[in-house]
């Protein structure tokens, strides 16, 4: 993918999510490659009083109510514009393994891994966003 198309022109925010921080970039387009344009960190120090005062844990639980509101005042107070968003998820929140099946069409793969996905993720799937890659044949 050229950096054009990722950016399609327009500045983009990458939000990487953390257990203890926010940090936000924007960044655009530029003749030479991408260019930062504003950045922000919001560090949440509140864990070195209390061990569980985390935006997110290993428990999977992110704080959606709480990271949204600081996110909304960060973006204000930072005067970010963009407003395309990429995001980070960290290794804790996910998941990935290689699953063998036969030869079948892409309807039948998807149909086949959203069942089999049930046996190794320990959690409602209309919880979680399955996706697949196909990496080989035999």
């Amino acid at each position: 993918m050229s950096l054009t198309n990722f950016f399609q022109n327009k500045a983009a925010l990458g939000i990487d999510i953390g257990s203890t921080s926010i940090k936000i970039a924007e960044v655009s387009p530029g003749a030479s490659g991408p260019h930062l344009d504003n950045y922000a960190l919001f560090e949440n120090l509140a864990h070195l009083e209390r061990s569980n005062a985390v935006f997110q844990s290993k428990t999977v639980k992110i704080y959606e109510e709480e990271i949204a509101s600081y996110l909304k005042i960060i973006y204000k107070r930072a005067g970010f514009k963009a407003k395309r968003v990429f995001a980070s998820l960290p290794a804790f929140s996910s998941f990935s393994t290689s699953i063998e099946i036969p030869m079948m069409s892409e309807k039948e793969v998807r149909q086949t891994l959203n069942f089999k996905a049930k046996q190794y993720i320990p959690l409602p799937m209309d919880s979680v966003a399955l996706d697949w890659v196909k990496v080989g044949e035999r």
